[in-house]
């Protein structure tokens, strides 16, 4: 009778570890605060036209939040080829260097509610 109890005590515990937001307004929040830690990476840009050499930086970011509905959950993921600049050699100094539509993604952290 103890062991069973015991069992169903741990087993409350861990399922109670996985819900660390009471709402989603919560862990939409927790994930937002998450994202304002992202520095980014910021690539200078080079175009050459007829007269003169133009100029420009652009800012990535390599954290974002999204939703999944289904486990009740917003997912942190990462970036790692915007991140390194890989994604810029592929472009290197070109006025149109662009982040691939879907670039390579991990999963870092889960804000469970």
């Amino acid at each position: 009778m103890i062991k069973s109890l015991s069992i169903c005590a741990a087993a409350f515990l861990l399922v109670g570890c996985n819900q660390s937001y009471p709402s989603m307004t919560q862990a939409r929040e927790a994930c937002t605060k998450w994202l304002g830690e992202d520095k980014g990476v910021s690539v200078t840009l080079t175009d050459y036209d007829y007269y003169n050499q133009r100029h420009r930086t652009e800012d990535y970011k390599v954290r974002r939040c999204e939703l999944e509905k289904l486990t009740q959950q917003y997912l942190g993921f990462y970036y790692p080829t915007i991140d390194d600049g890989s994604f810029k050699k592929e472009n290197d100094n070109k006025w149109k260097a662009r982040v691939p539509p879907n670039p390579e993604r991990k999963i870092v952290k889960h804000f469970r509610f």
